[in-house]
């Protein structure tokens, strides 16, 4: 017994040592590198005291020992189990720490970028309503905090919260599991095969761009939305089933007259005039479409453009200015009509009249009758 617990002392105090030592590394000298090496020995060192430890409760318990002897020795090796977990995450740190330190200098100062000093808005993810088609948004911004290995998965967890909105589906979903690092591939995996399936996102994205062009009802008369706005919302369609794996060639055939059907009376005049120049371009005539579409639309805003540029407005109170009150007082001067009520005649005004002045007052009143 006495034997044993020395050995197991004498392996203890080196142990203690070589803790102390690692506590005082400075975590960028080159050195840190050989007195890291000690923690394979450590380890090896540390199983051979749990060993003694073992045997030593053995031999306590077969002595039948007192209560708070053996009290006292399963402390102690508690104590000590709990030093070697706190030595081998300090080991980790500092080699996690010192490789990194290495690769920036392996760098060098030429490929590092100045720091900004810019102050940018905080980013807001967008909380996830339980909308298929939503999803490809959503998981566009949620994907980097799924994908950041720095990230413990509770706090992934905790954010993947936060980012569904209450009181849907989603939320519901999330809600379902209990936040643990265990359930939160579980919870990614089951919003994905409740919201995200490949068959379910092409199903949508076909009926929204089924819909765009079934209520884009086109005449002579009435030509619909705008177009650069038919054309965004065409763009953005597409562009999802692309995202989705869903190329043209899939699909092309079957949305091009539907398309077609959708553009205003003038402009599909200029697209079958320009069809067959098209098609030569491109690999097929939905894309060429496409394509016909965005230069109409990036002609109608430099047409904007040029005509916005050159008008000058005109002022409101332009009719009140003295330049323009002594104009309209040329124009008008000597077209100006008289009527005598003496004479009747209209080369003078009443007052003007020459027969009215040999007139008594009484022969005037009977004129002004």
């Amino acid at each position: 017994m006495q034997n044993l617990k020395l050995e197991r002392e004498t392996i203890k105090g080196s142990l203690k040592k070589v803790f102390k030592e690692i506590e005082e590394v400075n975590p960028s000298d080159e050195k840190t590198i050989q007195r890291l090496l000690q923690q394979e020995q450590v380890d090896d060192k540390a199983e051979r005291v749990f060993l003694l430890d073992n045997s030593k409760k053995d031999i306590l318990f077969a002595e039948e020992t007192s209560a708070e002897e053996i009290s006292k020795e399963l402390n102690d090796k508690e104590n000590f189990r709990d030093e070697v977990g706190k030595f081998r995450i300090e080991c980790e740190y500092l080699i996690k720490n010192l490789k990194t330190l290495k690769d920036q200098e392996n760098k060098g100062t030429k490929n590092e970028k100045p720091v900004k000093n810019l102050h940018l808005p905080k980013l807001e993810i967008k909380k996830y309503d339980g909308n298929v088609k939503n999803w490809i948004n959503f998981w566009g911004q949620f994907r980097k905090i799924d994908e950041d290995a720095d990230l413990p998965n509770e706090d992934k967890f905790q954010y993947l919260i936060q980012s569904t909105q209450d009181g849907t589906p989603a939320r519901s979903l999330v809600d379902s599991f209990s936040p643990s690092a265990e359930n939160y591939k579980i919870a990614i995996d089951q919003l994905k095969n409740r919201f995200a399936r490949d068959e379910i996102l092409i199903e949508v994205y076909v009926r929204e761009l089924l819909n765009l062009i079934l209520n884009q009802q086109t005449s002579k008369e009435d030509p619909g939305m705008a177009l650069s706005t038919l054309y965004d919302r065409l763009e953005t369609q597409l562009r999802a089933l692309g995202t989705l794996g869903v190329t043209s060639d899939k699909y092309a055939a079957m949305l091009l007259p539907l398309v077609e059907s959708a553009l205003p009376y003038e402009l599909l005049k200029i697209w079958e005039r320009n069809r067959a120049s098209n098609n030569l371009k491109f690999n097929n005539e939905l894309q060429g479409l496409l394509e016909f579409l965005k230069t109409e639309v990036e002609a109608e805003e430099r047409v904007k453009l040029a005509k916005s540029s050159f008008t000058v407005p005109k002022s409101i109170d332009d009719k009140y200015t003295v330049k323009t009150l002594h104009t309209e007082s040329l124009k008008t001067k000597g077209k100006q009509k008289f009527s005598c009520i003496f004479c009747e005649s209209n080369t003078h005004a009443s007052q003007d009249c020459i027969k009215a002045q040999k007139m008594t007052l009484e022969q005037k009143k009977i004129h002004y009758k």
